[in-house]
């Protein structure tokens, strides 16, 4: 579960994401920290990219696993 809240101050718009209801169990936590920073941040990078310059970071080109699109 996330929430997001816009927050403008001044000129800028800042984007708070909360996650909650993270799984606690040994296995989850061995990989989830980690998961979720560089999941998100990507994610984060990718609206601002699309909001300032209509490009999208994600791959749509199945042959180009791991590649950014061009």
């Amino acid at each position: 579960m996330v929430d997001i809240q816009l927050i403008q101050v001044d000129d800028f718009v800042i984007v708070e994401l909360t996650q909650k209801n993270i799984p606690t169990d040994d296995k989850s936590k061995q990989g989830i920290r980690l998961g979720c920073a560089s999941g998100w941040s990507f994610f984060l990078l990718n609206l601002k990219s699309v909001y300032e310059g209509g490009l999208d970071l994600r791959n749509k080109n199945e042959s180009l696993k791991g590649m950014l699109n061009n």
